[in-house]
């Protein structure tokens, strides 16, 4: 191999990575918003119900957005170049 065609294979490794990269940060700012409407919702619905569950529901829904959103933003440090589409 030659230098040039190392230095051709490396730009086109790191623009297919950017765009994975890209991908999946689109895809988890996707899921982040379905989960946050969706979620609400439910919660929301309970409370209206008098649902004895919707306090729980309402916890375990926060810590589920905490933990998509720590996944987003450490895939956001991992990847800080890949723009989202």
């Amino acid at each position: 191999m030659t230098a040039f065609s190392l230095i051709i294979q490396q730009g086109t490794l790191e623009s297919q990575l950017l765009d994975w990269g890209g991908t999946i940060r689109t895809v988890l700012n996707i899921i982040t918003a379905i989960f946050a409407v969706v979620g609400g919702f439910i919660v929301f619905f309970q409370y209206m119900q008098g649902n004895d569950q919707a306090q729980k529901n309402f916890i375990k829904f926060v810590i589920g957005l905490g933990i998509v959103g720590l996944v987003n933003l450490i895939v956001k440090f991992f990847l800080p170049n890949a723009e989202t589409f």
